[in-house]
């Protein structure tokens, strides 16, 4: 399905938890599956980046109650993800005009004063960027009251799929039924997810190609894979 085509179509409209710790991940993963949790994990962690996140959060991401937004909106909410960041902006931002709404980055304005500062490889980085997708759709759901179409640069499935990625090895993907592929219930669901494969051959040599270990092509077949339950089309 092509871009063009998919926006014409478009309608608007089992768990493991630690003893230690008061909060839950998805099976097999350290995914966190809500909001809560998230909370819970902040608040555990005595480090003074982790407060300071977690108190600009509920201070500046979170500044109004949700009672205050519309229960549903007329416009689309469209989430941009793909394997080559300037190309995915460039559909984004052309997406967004095409409709006449809001383009917005990840993460979320509120958050990315800590971006340099999440130290690499720890689970609070995890958490970090999980968080920000509950502030990223604060900031859609404002966009979306206000009756403006919304296209979101990265979102939820960018972490789902990394974890997935470096979890488990090339041919040991879990199966499409799994409950770890279920969006969050309490995160704002988009109406579309557009991934924008970039091919290789407009990078590299024609005689050069990516080991299908790489994590590109086996984000992509995560994609294709999740098809079957979640409004995404690959372009």
């Amino acid at each position: 399905m092509s871009l063009a085509a998919a926006i014409c179509l478009l309608i608007p409209g089992i768990p493991k938890t630690s003893a230690k710790d008061n909060f839950t991940f998805a099976p097999g993963l350290d995914i966190f599956t809500n909001l809560e949790d998230l909370l819970n994990f902040f608040r555990s962690d005595a480090s003074l980046l982790a407060r300071q996140i977690l108190k600009v959060f509920k201070r500046d991401c979170l500044y109004v109650n949700n009672a205050a937004f519309k229960d549903s909106s007329e416009k689309p909410f469209i989430v941009i993800v793909g394997n080559h960041r300037a190309t995915r902006e460039a559909v984004g931002i052309t997406v967004a005009q095409m409709l006449g709404g809001k383009y917005m980055t990840y993460p979320a304005p509120c958050l990315q004063r800590f971006i340099s500062q999440m130290p690499k490889g720890t689970m609070l980085r995890r958490a970090f960027y999980f968080l920000s997708n509950y502030a990223s759709a604060f900031y859609v759901k404002i966009q979306l009251s206000l009756n403006n179409p919304v296209v979101l640069n990265g979102y939820y499935f960018e972490q789902l799929t990394f974890s997935i990625v470096n979890s488990f090895p090339p041919d040991g993907a879990p199966p499409v039924v799994s409950e770890l592929y279920n969006f969050p219930e309490d995160l704002l669901r988009p109406n579309l997810v557009f991934f924008v494969n970039f091919s290789d051959q407009l990078m590299f040599k024609r005689v050069t190609t990516r080991s299908p270990a790489h994590w590109k092509p086996r984000t992509v077949n995560l994609y294709r894979l999740m098809q079957s339950r979640h409004p995404i089309v690959i372009q």
